[in-house]
C-alpha cells in the first residue's frame, strides 16, 4: 500500500552524535534517519526535514502525508530523524531509561542541526536553498523552537498543534482560556458570522451539556 511504499522508497542510515552537545560528552551514540532522494534536484532543491518526536521515527514517515505530496514540486530531499531515547536511536541501548538527563529538546535540537549539516555536505545541498523543518505536536514544537533558535539552519518550519509559548507557570503568556476563545471567535459576529444567536446558542449548548455530563458523573456520586 502507499504507506509502505513511502518507507520501502527511503534509505535507513545513522549518524553519529554526541551524548551531550552542551559540555563534556560521556560518548557518542547513533541517531538513525530515513531520507528518500526521488525528487531531489542535487544543488537546486530544497530540504524537508522532519523533527521526530517521542515516538519511532518510522510512525512519521509513513503518516506525514504533507512533505510526501509537496517533495515533487519543491524538488526536496525528504528527512525523518528519529528522536534522541526513542525508537533505535538509544543513548544507552542496556539501560534506555538511564541518564534521562540526556532527553532535552535543547539536545534533540542540537542532534537535528547536526544532521541537517551533514546532510548538507553529503547531498550537495546549495546553501542558497531552503531547509523547512515539519512537525507535530511535540514535533511540532521542536521545529518551531529549531526554527526560533537557529534561523540560519532553517529557513521556516510548518508545525501542527504545536503549543510553542503557551505553558502554565510562563506568566507573560499563558492564558487558560485562549484556545476557547479562539474557538468562540469563529462563531462570532466579529468574525463575519451573520446571526448573533450563533455565538448565544453554542455557549448555551455547551453549558448544559457540561452540566449534565457533570450531575452524571461518577466523581461527585
Amino acid at each position: 500500500d502507499e504507506e509502505t511504499m513511502r518507507y520501502s522508497n527511503c534509505i535507513e542510515s545513522y549518524f553519529e552524535q554526541q551524548i551531550t552537545h552542551f559540555g563534556p560528552s560521556p560518548g557518542v551514540f547513533q541517531q538513525r534517519y530515513f531520507v528518500n532522494d526521488d525528487y531531489y534536484d542535487q544543488g537546486n532543491g530544497t530540504m524537508f526535514f522532519y523533527l521526530g518526536n517521542e515516538a519511532d521515527v518510522t510512525l512519521y514517515v509513513n503518516a506525514t502525508g504533507l512533505m510526501w505530496e509537496n517533495a515533487e514540486e519543491f524538488r526536496s530531499l525528504v528527512v525523518f530523524a528519529e528522536h534522541r531515547y526513542y525508537g533505535k536511536s538509544q543513548l544507552f541501548p542496556d539501560d534506555p531509561l538511564s541518564n534521562l538527563q540526556y532527553l532535552s529538546a535543547e539536545q534533540a535540537i542540537m542532534d537535528y542541526v547536526n544532521l541537517v549539516d551533514y546532510l548538507k555536505e553529503e547531498y550537495d545541498f546549495d546553501e542558497s536553498s531552503a531547509v523547512i523543518g515539519f512537525g507535530g505536536s511535540y514535533g511540532g514544537m521542536l521545529a518551531s523552537w529549531a526554527r526560533f533558535h537557529y534561523p540560519n539552519v532553517w529557513d521556516g518550519a510548518i508545525a501542527a498543534s504545536a503549543p510553542i509559548v503557551t505553558f502554565e507557570g510562563l506568566e507573560d503568556f499563558f492564558d487558560p482560556h485562549f484556545f476557547n476563545q479562539g474557538i468562540m471567535y469563529d462563531i462570532s459576529t466579529a468574525a463575519g458570522v451573520s446571526s448573533k444567536f450563533c455565538e448565544k446558542n453554542l455557549r448555551k449548548v455547551f453549558i448544559d451539556k457540561g452540566l449534565e455530563q457533570l450531575q452524571s458523573s461518577s466523581l461527585i456520586r
